[in-house]
């Protein structure tokens, strides 16, 4: 499969998010408990993403616009493991 996109940082393609990882991020943000790699707080919702599941991060989609910035992507495994925490 190809994709457009690749994670800055292990250079390997990134994979679209699903509506319900969108949801679970987006809860895990209006809770105030996700912060980016580099520890900055995130106040604002995305509206999609993409990931790595190779590097484990998640880069966000915001006003219509990817972030690829791997120091503001989000630790895709912190989400995935609050979510298995919450079952």
């Amino acid at each position: 499969m190809f994709t457009a996109f690749q994670c800055p940082l292990s250079q390997r393609p990134l994979e679209l998010a699903t509506p319900e990882l969108v949801a679970t991020v987006n809860q895990k943000i209006g809770e105030q408990r996700l912060v980016t790699v580099e520890g900055q707080g995130i106040a604002q919702p995305v509206e999609g993403g993409w990931y790595c599941s190779h590097s484990r991060r998640f880069y966000p989609i915001r006003d219509g616009i990817l972030c690829l910035i791997a120091d503001q992507a989000f630790d895709l495994q912190s989400i995935l493991s609050m979510e298995q925490r919450s079952t």
